[in-house]
């Protein structure tokens, strides 16, 4: 055993800044037929430090030896040791008061404080406890991807907790609390349950599944302590820290849930041409034909997004609705759309075609006409009654045309086709 000196407050260890190798200085004895065994380190600590740190040679006495180590400027390897200038050094330097590490044991990794007789050098041994209450709980990883076709356990998110000191804390249990279903600010929403449009559901108590039929989506989860009854005993709460009315939480932990088949997908859409009426909203889910296919070329039922080639305002005539694919003409015009799909990499895919080597993007031709056209076949007139030529009818303003595009406008006379009247033989004698 040896008495190590460690930086840190009081002796305790940060495992962030925490060097062993800043001063270790191990204490023993020569004598074998009294050898000090492990309770030399402490009884020369404390005997060097606090009782005899006046007395010139006491390092010698007895046939006492000692070896020191360090990498710290101030001290060297020797054999003789200056103990104001350590006590000295260690305060101003590291904050550190070494008169308290010699009296109150401190060498372990987590800070926990054993019972001694401040008359003696010997220590009675009790529970060791954290020094520090639990400040802060942390999880190595705020992230995840979770695939349709698979699964993911609470279990397997990992929580620690940390003093304010950010030193592990001595005894955290992950039992004391539960991870809750939160908003993307970490406020628990829903009780903290999962909520019924999410894209997952728990199996058991602990399996994240993607709901059947999913196509993916976001939940944010973090942990709380719950448990009334958690109440360890630290050094700055002897009766127990109250961890439910401290309030403490994880980081936000987010879970994408990200369509499996959308691994490397391909859309492709049938409809070269599409032609409608400018004032009536098009729903392009239903009125274009398209298709997505996984990287197997199976196809898939994923819902695709929509966008226009041209920008999105009333200035220029067309807003398309990305999710519902719901378009909106505010004037009549050519313009142009597509689907695309989002894939794992969280990037578009579009439809292409493939000319002499060369990959295009395809975008479908929307006509969004000034004239809501009803076809009419034409009429053959009778010798009583008058027909009509083949023409269009628009809905909106009433007016006849000989296209569908409304180019060519027609009066009731140009349709008219005439009756034909009687034509009359001659007598039949019957």
């Amino acid at each position: 055993m040896s008495g190590d000196f460690f930086s840190g407050g009081d002796g305790g260890i940060n495992s962030g800044t925490y060097d062993k190798q800043s001063l270790v200085i191990k204490f023993d004895t020569r004598d074998e037929a009294n050898p000090s065994f492990g309770c030399a380190a402490t009884d020369d600590l404390y005997s060097r430090v606090f009782t005899n740190k006046w007395v010139n040679g006491y390092d010698t006495a007895d046939d006492r030896t000692y070896e020191t180590h360090s990498t710290a400027s101030k001290f060297s390897k020797s054999t003789n040791i200056d103990w104001n200038s350590v006590i000295s050094y260690a305060n101003s330097n590291y904050g550190t008061n070494v008169e308290n590490i010699a009296k109150t044991n401190y060498f372990y990794e987590t800070p926990g404080k054993l019972a001694v007789d401040q008359d003696k050098t010997s220590s009675s041994v009790e529970a060791i406890y954290p020094l520090y209450g639990l400040a802060s709980v942390t999880t190595p990883k705020t992230k995840y991807l979770l695939y349709t076709n698979d699964t993911l356990s609470r279990d397997s998110l990992p929580v620690a907790g940390y003093n304010k000191y950010g030193v592990p804390f001595y005894g955290f249990d992950s039992s004391w609390g539960a991870w809750n279903r939160c908003d993307e600010n970490g406020n628990v929403i829903n009780g903290g349950y999962l909520k019924s449009d999410d894209p997952v559901h728990l199996e058991g108590d602990s399996a994240l599944v993607p709901n059947s039929g999913t196509r993916g989506g976001t939940i944010y989860l973090t942990w709380k302590v719950e448990d009334e009854n958690a109440k360890p005993v630290t050094g700055e709460s002897p009766e127990g820290q109250n961890l439910a009315a401290a309030n403490i939480s994880s980081p936000i932990v987010e879970i994408q849930v990200v369509d499996s088949a959308l691994e490397d997908p391909s859309v492709e859409v049938a409809n070269d041409t599409y032609t409608c009426f400018y004032k009536t909203p098009l729903v392009l889910n239903t009125a274009l034909d398209y298709e997505v296919t996984d990287k197997t070329d199976k196809v898939i039922s994923t819902q695709v997004k929509w966008e226009s080639r041209e920008l999105d305002s009333t200035t220029n005539g067309i807003h398309v609705d990305t999710d519902t694919g719901v378009v909106t003409f505010t004037k009549p015009g050519t313009y142009h759309v597509r689907p695309y799909v989002i894939n794992n990499s969280n990037n578009k895919v579009f439809p292409i075609t493939v000319q002499d080597d060369t990959v295009n993007y395809k975008w479908v031709t929307i006509v969004a006409a000034e004239h809501d056209m009803t076809h009419s076949d034409a009429l053959p007139a009778t010798c009583t009654s008058d027909g009509c030529i083949e023409h269009y009818t628009c809905s909106d303003c009433g007016k006849y045309f000989s296209d569908a595009e409304g180019a060519n406008e027609l009066s009731e006379q140009d349709m008219r086709i005439e009756a034909t009247g009687h034509n009359w033989g001659d007598w039949t004698t019957v």
